[in-house]
């Protein structure tokens, strides 16, 4: 595969180095890179650029390793006479020429040089060059094929310049993308801890809510349970005395609910004692009671057991837990109100700190592609090539 050099058109030398990747691509494998001098000419500083530039396309484990150096226009009596420290002048245009191109490329070993004439006088030097074309093909052979599927475009200087430019405008645009993610994350530790605070608020409130569940749980029901043992009688008349007469008494027995009164009669003093219920309210039990003793009425006491519903009797603290379960259920639903605001707040700084991350990320892919000495893939050259090459008038 033959090869161009650089500069021999500025504005051709990409497209020349997309031609040569093509051929590379299509050729698969390569055992030797060739680097064709002319005998009588030194490197000057077009033709180190091209060598360079292809040391960049290949890479240096490929080059270097399977570089020889082809000196041409290479005739043998022409060059006969001694040079210094009695070498040829052979000997020092090789060692010259691959010393050159060893340091050139900062290789560890210099390549080795082979000396042809392309246009042999006669059947002896025909021989010769032949001989000399056997033993560069066999250093050839030496070398184990290299792939050339993965080469990738390098840019020229040309392309190089631009993107330089181009680059330094996008660090600018990455620092202050960079900065404008830092001011949208320093937005966000305040409205944490105040979700935290809220968050802990409202877990308090649901633990005051079940403790007050609870606590209404045993009182709110409808279970019997003794509201009191006794009962004393209120005197409201007194009999004048008399066979029939009799005491009028009112059971006030405290402002809880009757529900099943077990009555008794128990004196002092020994004697018959009668009593008859006259009416019942949730309140208020009352009844005649008359106890005889000879031709006197004498007052006594008048046991009961008076059993209520636990509901009724805790009514006004059952009242009041309901309250503080409202005011904690309250709580709990502003400070769920607030998070969820400070919710979609944080999503949204989060959404946009995001989108600017997304941006920097993609602004450094796209400064590293920048700052490459190769271009992606073949189509970003061609598009490369194709702004470099002026365009027609027409």
């Amino acid at each position: 595969m033959d090869t161009p050099g650089l500069n021999e058109s500025h504005q051709r030398d990409l497209r020349n180095m997309i031609h040569v990747v093509k051929q590379a691509h299509a050729l698969g494998k390569a055992h030797a890179i060739v680097l064709v001098m002319r005998m009588d000419s030194r490197m000057d500083q077009t033709y180190k650029d091209t060598v360079k530039y292809y040391h960049n396309l290949f890479g240096p484990e490929i080059f270097s390793s399977r570089l020889v150096l082809m000196l041409t226009n290479f005739r043998q009596n022409d060059y006969q006479y001694q040079g210094e420290e009695g070498t040829t002048l052979v000997e020092q245009i090789k060692t010259q020429s691959s010393g050159d191109v060893g340091e050139l490329l900062n290789l560890q070993e210099s390549p080795p040089v082979f000396c042809i004439n392309c246009h042999p006088n006669d059947e002896e030097d025909l021989n010769a060059q032949v001989e000399v074309s056997e033993q560069f093909l066999n250093k050839a052979r030496q070398c184990p094929p290299a792939s050339l599927k993965d080469l990738r475009v390098p840019k020229t200087e040309a392309v190089k310049k631009r993107h330089a430019i181009e680059a330094a405008g996008l660090k600018r645009h990455i620092e202050a993308k960079e900065e404008e993610k830092r001011e949208l994350e320093s937005l966000q530790p305040s409205e944490v801890y105040t979700h935290q605070e809220l968050k802990r608020s409202v877990q308090e409130a649901e633990g005051r809510i079940d403790g007050l569940e609870a606590e209404l749980g045993k009182l709110d029901t409808k279970d019997l349970v003794r509201i009191l043992e006794e009962v004393q009688c209120v005197e409201r008349g007194v009999g004048k005395g008399g066979t029939g007469s009799g005491w009028h008494f009112d059971m006030d027995c405290s402002p809880v609910p009757i529900r099943q009164v077990k009555q008794g009669g128990k004196f002092y003093e020994s004697g018959a004692v009668r009593y008859r219920e006259v009416h019942r309210t949730m309140y208020q039990l009352q009844c005649n009671f008359e106890r005889r003793k000879g031709k006197w009425f004498s007052g006594g006491e008048l046991r009961v057991e008076s059993l209520g519903y636990k509901c009724d009797l805790h009514a006004t603290e059952i009242k009041q837990k309901r309250k503080e379960v409202e005011k904690q259920q309250q709580l709990k639903l502003d400070g769920l109100k607030e998070m969820a605001q400070i919710e979609k707040t944080q999503k949204k700084l989060k959404s946009d700190a995001k989108t600017v991350e997304l941006e920097i990320t993609k602004s450094k892919k796209k400064l590293e592609e920048l700052e490459s000495t190769h271009f992606v893939s073949i189509e970003e050259a061609e598009e490369e090539a194709a702004l470099l090459e002026p365009q027609s008038k027409l």
